[in-house]
């Protein structure tokens, strides 16, 4: 992503202005030709009342003013840009009213002016990379930071869960006592009834109708009571599943948690190295 000397000016040799010569050779790094071309050429009309001609990859710009190398005569400016497999190439050739050209070897005057000014060019169009790069990362950032929460709130509704289950727990089991005191109290009476029954001589039909009657409505309560200790045992189970597989899900969340606060981390070094070489290519 970031490079060591991803803008450099170098020579070439190549055919511009109508002669094969030695031009001023500019290279981008992760720069397309379609934008380079846009900026070039705003780039180099600014303050200008001359407009550069464009024929396919080719730029010429003739009669031009430009003060950061000659402010006082006009010159000629050539160029041509290239698509390289990992940035864009930037040729110039300027020639100088008396037909000669700013060589771009040595350490004339005009040639230091001229790499300057290509090379504040492509810092220009390198930080425009940096600056869509950042924001790309610090979006993936975002992201990631919106996965963290995501997964924090997760853990809460869990750990929520798991504490309303356990609560639950605590209820039904209280439940279960008391309905077992309540089952110990009817078998009880149950017991006394079915002794009276079986000890008493009734003096009419009707006396023994009510105490048959009473005895079969203790056996319904004593089954019902133990159907709903065996309900409330079931539900306990079932209550207790859901806190297993909670607090399963919650370990898992645990883990997520570490590894998205990983991939934070190294998101934050990617955003911050970006600013940094932003900074860098600051004018």
């Amino acid at each position: 992503m970031i490079v060591k000397n991803p803008v450099r000016i170098g020579v070439e040799e190549r055919e511009l202005g109508g002669e094969v010569q030695k031009v001023f050779s500019l290279f981008v790094m992760n720069s397309s030709i379609d934008e380079v071309e846009k900026a070039w050429d705003k780039y180099m009309e600014s303050g200008n009342k001359v407009k550069m001609v464009a024929d396919g990859s080719y730029r010429t710009m003739e009669g031009a003013i430009n003060k950061n190398i000659d402010p006082n005569q006009p010159i000629d400016i050539f160029s041509e840009l290239a698509q390289g497999r990992k940035g864009v190439f930037v040729y110039v050739a300027i020639r100088l009213p008396d037909s000669t050209w700013i060589s771009p070897e040595g350490n004339a005057d005009k040639t230091i002016r001229t790499e300057k000014i290509l090379m504040r060019f492509g810092k220009l169009i390198y930080k425009e990379y940096l600056m869509d790069e950042l924001k790309d990362q610090e979006n993936k950032l975002d992201d990631l930071e919106k996965d963290y929460n995501g997964i924090l709130k997760k853990q809460t509704n869990l750990k929520k869960e798991i504490q309303s289950d356990s609560l639950e727990i605590f209820n039904i089991e209280n439940d279960i006592k008391a309905a077992k005191e309540n089952y110990k109290s009817v078998a009880d009476e149950l017991s006394r009834k079915e002794r009276e029954m079986r000890n008493t001589e009734f003096t009419s039909d009707d006396a023994k109708k009510i105490a048959e009657k009473e005895l079969k409505d203790l056996q319904k309560e004593k089954k019902r009571i133990a159907k709903s200790i065996e309900k409330m045992q079931n539900d306990v189970i079932e209550v207790n599943n859901n806190i297993v597989e909670a607090d399963y899900y919650l370990q898992l969340a645990k883990e997520d948690e570490q590894k998205v606060l990983e991939k934070i981390f190294e998101q934050k070094k990617i955003v911050d190295k970006l600013r940094e070489a932003i900074e860098a290519f600051e004018e």
